[in-house]
Parts: C-alpha cells; sequence; structure tokens
C-alpha cells in the first residue's frame, strides 16, 4: 500500500538517489524506468513526471517543513530539501505504478 512504511522508505531510498546524481532531470527519470521495470519510459510516461517533479519542487518550497518531514532520515546536505522531497515524490509514483506493483 502506498503509505504501508516499508513502501514510503523504498521511496526515500530511490528518491534520494535520483536526487543525487548528477544527471538532467530526463536522464534521472529514465534512471527510475531502468531500476523499477528494466526498460526507459514511453514519451508520455517521461512528461507527465517531468511536470510531476516541476510541480512538486514549487510545492515543497512553499511548504520546507512538509519537505522535512517528507524526506524523513533520507536527507543530505548535498541537495535542498525540496529537492529531496520532490524526487521522493517522484519516486513514490513510480513504485506505485500497476507495472511495478504487479508481475504476470
Amino acid at each position: 500500500a502506498l503509505n504501508d512504511p516499508v513502501f514510503v522508505e523504498c521511496a526515500q531510498a530511490l528518491g534520494r538517489r535520483l536526487a543525487l546524481m548528477t544527471e538532467s532531470d530526463e536522464i534521472r527519470i529514465r534512471q527510475a524506468f531502468q531500476l523499477c521495470f528494466n526498460r526507459l519510459p514511453r514519451p508520455y510516461e517521461e512528461q507527465v513526471l517531468l511536470a510531476s517533479l516541476h510541480d512538486e519542487r514549487a510545492s515543497f518550497v512553499k511548504s520546507s517543513g512538509e519537505a522535512v518531514a517528507f524526506v524523513g532520515n533520507y536527507g543530505d546536505n548535498a541537495v535542498p530539501m525540496h529537492e529531496m522531497a520532490a524526487w521522493i515524490s517522484v519516486s513514490r509514483t513510480v513504485l506505485n505504478l500497476d507495472e511495478f506493483i504487479t508481475r504476470e
């Protein structure tokens, strides 16, 4: 489930990994797909996640307290808290896709 503690920690760990990368946002999203699905995102998937990332960044910049709570123990001084929180949010989205949850 989306709010299960293990799921939250997995999203925090993946988000931290992505946030610490120095590549572009697009490359980070592609890396998330490679790690989770062993494939690249389709163009529309990448665009949706990029839009979500931009929205989350803006939201967490306005709510630094929420960003701190969202990041938990996965913060890193090398990355601003709002940036880390935005990547964790994107990671939660990726990990909640049916393709990740359901294996056939």
